[in-house]
């Protein structure tokens, strides 16, 4: 899981557009989720969750976002 702070900071590091870090920033400022339960009676629903941690699965764009924190970690661990 990568905190949302090292992505911001790998963003800048690989000089990537200020209009896609700012949206990739906004965006991730707003992830949040509500987990259910559904039940027989009724639905069980925890508070809203917000995400601080990690990218989300199944999005096209995130997966590059995660491989370049990730080569940037390897690069800092092996100097």
């Amino acid at each position: 899981s990568v905190p949302h702070e090292w992505i911001k900071k790998v963003l800048t590091m690989y000089k990537i557009d200020p209009v896609i870090r700012n949206f990739v920033g906004t965006t991730m400022n707003s992830w949040k989720l509500i987990m259910s339960l559904p039940n027989k009676k009724e639905e069980l629903k925890l508070d809203e969750i917000e995400i601080k941690r990690g990218i989300f699965q199944g999005d096209s764009f995130l997966p590059l976002i995660f491989c370049l924190a990730m080569v940037s970690m390897i690069r800092m661990i092996g100097s």
